[in-house]
């Protein structure tokens, strides 16, 4: 398991744009915070990229939506996690 805090400004998002986060994933992202993980591939010296899953993405979009100067990402996860 690898975590670390990062910017959501800094996370990769090569699908940028189709992604829409819905009320309720602004409402849990609230509630939540930085408690759940958002799930990404690379590392701290070379930066990382959003997993590959809707998900995911939407969790992003919001999170940058709602200006969110640090966000808890998890390296290390399975397909399973998705």
């Amino acid at each position: 398991m690898s975590q670390h805090y990062v910017a959501p400004r800094d996370i990769d998002d090569p699908w940028a744009g189709r992604a829409r986060p819905s009320r309720l994933q602004f409402r849990a992202l609230e509630v939540d915070g930085q408690i759940v993980p958002l799930l990404v591939t690379g590392n701290p010296r070379d930066g990382f990229t959003v997993a590959n899953d809707i998900f995911q993405r939407e969790r992003l979009v919001a999170l940058r939506e709602l200006d969110w100067p640090t966000v808890l990402v998890e390296t290390s996860w399975t397909e399973d996690d998705l």
